[in-house]
């Protein structure tokens, strides 16, 4: 796996493009709509196997056109932060407490219903599969050699976190 690249070119750019920028637009409605202001680090955006670790990690499968997948990647103070501006600080964000785990399961959604809706106005047709969060100390997703990669980071408030955008390139 020495070219994180290689999956990459074998995707049109113009499906490459929707995507990333839908996911974009999906990511900041999110915060937007939650009162979170999160900046793009546009200089640390990677297509890359090595995926990023964090101690809450949400997942969400993308079929039709395009397959692949959509997940995010929170360290502690991120999933703090978020589970914080989801429940108007009534939920305390404890990784053993399931309803502020949903958070981060439902934060995705919203991000990915939307990049669904953005995809489908640029004339692809994609569904996407229920979350699916998962947590603990040191956790990351895995890498196939048949997936395109891409890290999108952010960071809001002292905090950061990482949209990882997975496209199977055999499937476009």
């Amino acid at each position: 796996m020495s070219d994180p690249g290689r999956e990459f070119r074998k995707v049109p750019i113009e499906t490459l493009t929707a995507l990333v920028q839908s996911v974009q637009r999906g990511f900041y409605r999110f915060n937007e709509s939650v009162g979170v202001d999160v900046h793009f680090l546009k200089r640390e955006t990677s297509l890359s196997y090595s995926i990023p670790y964090g101690v809450v990690i949400s997942v969400i499968g993308v079929v039709g056109n395009v397959r692949g997948g959509l997940s995010v990647i929170l360290a502690q103070d991120g999933f703090d932060k978020y589970v914080s501006a989801l429940t108007g600080g009534l939920i305390p964000p404890d990784l053993g407490n399931e309803i502020a785990m949903s958070c981060i399961g439902e934060m995705l959604n919203m991000v990915a219903g939307r990049m669904a809706l953005e995809m489908s106005q640029c004339g692809f047709a994609i569904d996407i599969t229920p979350p699916q969060t998962f947590c603990g100390d040191k956790i990351r997703q895995v890498e196939s050699d048949d997936t395109a990669h891409i890290i999108l980071p952010y960071s809001f408030g002292g905090s950061s976190c990482g949209v990882h955008l997975v496209i199977n390139s055999r499937s476009v």
